[in-house]
């Protein structure tokens, strides 16, 4: 089969939590597209409780790139342009590059993008930017609540948590001034 009507699929999620289905969502609506506009789904990298904003290693991403960039398939498919990358353009151009010399395409299918269009680049490079810009942003917001609540003794904790901190007194003046 020719590799123009191959494409894989990259998932992302930044926290996995139990009971959560927005990995499997965002397979759905990409298959559908995929199924839609005549091609066939080959693999699906997933990256599954990682941050597209921090330095880390997302084995889905590389795998992914790697796929399209080396011509196996001919289409990369995101559900949404901010589940490949929250870098901003530095990291989503190279990749739109590396795609491009290829002969590749990138879609994204909730921002109705498809970059055979020359038009979706300067669209992408302005998603690419606002998804860095609000993964900054939540990270300062998310900064200072876990600030506020330290200074007060409350637990910073996910939702079932005890809301105030317990133990001896000394042992709680040491907590508050953990990072």
């Amino acid at each position: 089969m020719h590799h123009h009507t191959l494409a894989d699929l990259y998932l992302r999620l930044s926290l996995d939590r139990d009971g959560k289905t927005a990995i499997e969502r965002q397979e759905i609506d990409c298959r559908a597209w995929a199924e839609r506009n005549g091609l066939e789904v080959r693999k699906v990298h997933i990256d599954r409780g990682i941050s597209g904003y921090k330095e880390v290693e997302r084995q889905g991403f590389r795998s992914a790139l790697a796929a399209v960039t080396s011509g196996v398939v001919g289409t990369l498919i995101v559900w949404k342009l901010d589940r490949l990358s929250r870098k901003g353009i530095g990291e989503v151009g190279t990749a739109l590059d590396a795609i491009g010399k290829a002969g590749g395409r990138l879609i994204s299918v909730m921002d109705g993008l498809d970059t055979s269009n020359d038009s979706a680049r300067i669209t992408v490079a302005l998603l690419a930017e606002l998804a860095r810009n609000e993964s900054r942003n939540l990270g300062a917001r998310v900064g200072h609540a876990k600030q506020y609540l330290r200074a007060r003794g409350q637990w910073i904790g996910g939702p079932d948590a005890p809301r105030r901190l317990e133990g001896a007194p000394a042992f709680r003046r040491l907590v508050r001034r953990m990072p």
